[in-house]
């Protein structure tokens, strides 16, 4: 049987089962939490699940905190997007602590002491391998300067920071 658009209806069931099965995962409970929970901030976090975490760590270890209150993601789902330094926390700290994947960035030192960036990027979004190359060759650029700044010394006028 097809539908009116001429697919297959099997495959349109299958299509909606597999939405909701990913929608589950991301601890999704209605579905407005697709538009609310979607990709935001360097990392892209997506999910409810995920909003709440965060929301729950920022409260346990009194981070970004304003008046006494830290950021609930729930409530305020820009801010993963409008404030840099939560996009910052969760970016690093998601890297660090399996949040986005089973993979660390411990996972990808090689013995002879240099980063493994291209395959580094399993950690976010494992599967997307054509993001793979250019996003190690931006992060091999970036971690070559910071390299050569530390040979030198750091920054001109940290020492005055």
């Amino acid at each position: 049987m097809k539908s009116m658009t001429g697919v297959p209806m099997s495959i349109l069931q299958n299509y909606i089962l597999r939405i909701r099965e990913i929608a589950n995962q991301l601890g999704n409970t209605s579905p407005e939490d697709a538009y609310n929970f979607r990709g935001r901030g360097f990392v892209q976090l997506t999910g409810r699940a995920h909003y709440q975490e965060y929301t729950d760590y920022f409260a346990a270890h009194e981070l970004f905190a304003t008046n006494g209150q830290t950021p609930d993601l729930i409530s305020n789902p820009d801010l993963v997007a409008t404030n840099p330094e939560i996009a910052a926390f969760i970016l690093v700290h998601g890297m660090a602590q399996e949040a986005f994947a089973n993979k660390t960035l411990e996972d990808y030192f090689l013995p002879n002491g240099e980063f493994d960036f291209y395959n580094a990027r399993e950690i976010v979004n494992a599967g997307d391998d054509k993001s793979y190359g250019p996003i190690a060759q931006i992060a091999e650029t970036y971690a070559g300067v910071l390299k050569l700044i530390c040979q030198e010394g750091g920054l001109p006028g940290w020492d005055k920071m």
